[in-house]
């Protein structure tokens, strides 16, 4: 048997195809999971309150949020829950993230074959399968949000098998599935909202009364907590979103403020797909062009594969066309903004959107490239381009994070610095975030915050609260010399039995993190 025609049997058949992407996928991100990218505070602070939880001492309120009253508890559950079984672990989450990660690559391919076929499922999957926006951020970061992808995919997928079979069973596990995904990130009201209204209006033998009630009701036990909470609460999570000063309903939405909004997150979106996870006037030229070539071809897909389906395309095209669309317009009015990829923040709100995109970019390569082997190999030559270049971008990226000291290597090393002194706390923290207690054994009886993207004015509230306690306190914050915004130095000044305990540097002995100590008493 020749070597084409074993590949063509193992890729022909769906069991092995979806293995190979499924262990592939896992293969490819359990790699840097650990050290890239390095841990936000938002991060952290969702870790220890899954700790907290473990540990069965969790407050009432994180049993009904996690943290902002608009996003659910249920990441504290299913990472509280495997906490208590292992250990309290902070790359325990992460972990988490890579598994779901992988199936989301999975599931993508099954919505492709569902839809469309397997060849295209198969593209759709190769293509998130070496995603750097996906690998470094839905699957890399251990918080909440990086739950959403595989939730919404999955509700997805059950949602078309619904449709495809007119099961009410499919539907009611699908939109029990939907209450989860909308506790992992509130953005997700957007795609929720789609497909209720679709259900409404296409639903055919779904479509009635009783089976819609049936429907919301498994939706709202799906966020049960949520639900509780906006009781306990009246519509606390509206009322915060309202508020929320990263939130886009915060600020009065004017058209330009829109149009700068969606540019941003246009760009950011641009970014996550072509793999320029460094800023283009950091890079030399000819990776700057090289970068910015593979971005041109994958727009130029993108308009071509939009017209085509607009003009050409299946049904079912044409409302995931929509859906992407509206997805996408519709995001800037709920967030106020990104920050630039690599960095979590910006790209979670859009990481839902590329197992989709994805999936728009597969059927028409397959119908356009179908025929002689002229075309297959211009197909091969585009799908190569797309994939290996910003996945090699990503693999750069790691290597020049690991020779700057961008990775959780050393901030691993200053946690463990911090567990090595005697004292009665570790933190740091803002006035909200900061908890002083003696009663959270996440290390022994130590309770450690590594302090990222914290003003001086909140460190000062925070350290002033615990010294109101007459505890010692260790307190690690960016190194001054490669943070010109270090709260640390403003801090210092306010409190006069400070003093520097130890320097943290990374491989290249570069300073990193420093450590100072707090009490009300001076050192001995």
């Amino acid at each position: 048997m020749s070597l084409t025609s074993s590949f063509s049997r193992i890729i022909g058949s769906r069991f092995l195809r979806n293995f190979i992407i499924l262990l592939t996928a896992l293969i490819i991100r359990i790699h840097g999971y650990d050290l890239y990218p390095p841990f936000r505070l938002d991060e952290l602070g969702e870790i220890l309150r899954a700790g907290i939880f473990a540990e069965g001492q969790s407050p009432p309120y994180f049993l009904l949020a996690n943290g902002p009253p608009h996003i659910g508890s249920f990441y504290i559950y299913l990472n509280g829950v495997l906490m208590a079984s292992t250990g309290f672990n902070p790359m325990l989450p992460r972990l988490v993230s890579v598994i779901l990660g992988s199936l989301t690559v999975l599931l993508t391919s099954l919505i492709g074959e569902l839809l469309y076929g397997w060849k295209a499922g198969l593209i759709a999957s190769i293509l998130l399968l070496f995603s750097p926006g996906h690998i470094l951020i839905a699957s890399h970061v251990g918080w909440s949000a990086s739950l959403t992808p595989f939730f919404l995919t999955l509700t997805i997928y059950l949602y078309l098998m619904a449709l495809s079979k007119s099961s009410h069973r499919l539907l009611y596990f699908a939109s029990l599935l939907g209450g989860i995904t909308f506790q992992t990130h509130p953005t997700t009201i957007i795609p929720l909202g789609m497909m209720a209204l679709h259900l409404l209006l296409k639903g055919g033998a779904l479509r009635n009364l009783k089976v819609i009630i049936l429907s919301l009701t498994f939706f709202l036990l799906g966020s049960i907590n949520l639900v509780i909470l906006n009781i306990i609460f009246p519509l606390i999570s509206i009322r915060f979103s309202l508020h929320a000063k990263w939130m886009g309903l915060s600020q009065p939405l004017t058209p330009q403020t829109y149009l700068v909004r969606l540019a941003g997150m246009s760009w950011e979106f641009a970014r996550m797909i072509s793999g320029i996870t460094i800023p283009l006037e950091y890079l030399p030229t000819s990776i700057s062009l090289l970068l910015l070539t593979v971005l041109g071809i994958l727009l130029l897909l993108t308009v071509l594969s939009i017209s085509w389906t607009a003009l050409r395309g299946i049904r079912c095209s044409k409302m995931l066309l929509l859906y992407f669309i509206l997805y996408f317009l519709l995001l800037p009015i709920l967030i106020k903004g990104v920050r630039g990829f690599p960095d979590a923040w910006g790209p979670h709100y859009l990481q839902p959107l590329l197992p989709t995109f994805y999936l728009l970019l597969s059927y028409p390569l397959i119908r356009w490239f179908v025929g002689g082997r002229g075309k297959k190999l211009l197909l091969t030559f585009i799908l190569l381009l797309i994939i290996v270049v910003p996945y090699s971008m990503l693999l750069l990226s790691y290597h020049a994070w690991e020779k700057y000291g961008y990775t959780n290597s050393t901030h691993m090393e200053a946690l463990h610095s911090l567990i090595s002194y005697e004292a009665d706390i570790y933190l740091a923290g803002g006035s909200k975030t900061l908890i002083i207690s003696r009663l959270m054994p996440l290390y022994g009886e130590k309770l450690i915050f590594l302090p990222l993207n914290i003003t001086s004015e909140q460190l000062k509230v925070g350290i002033e609260r615990a010294l109101s306690f007459n505890l010692t306190i260790y307190l690690i914050c960016s190194h001054p010399s490669i943070d010109k915004f270090s709260p640390l130095p403003k801090v210092v000044e306010a409190f006069p039995y400070s003093s520097p305990i130890e320097t943290i540097t990374n491989e290249r002995g570069m300073p990193i993190f420093l450590i100072f100590r707090f009490s009300n008493t001076p050192q001995p």
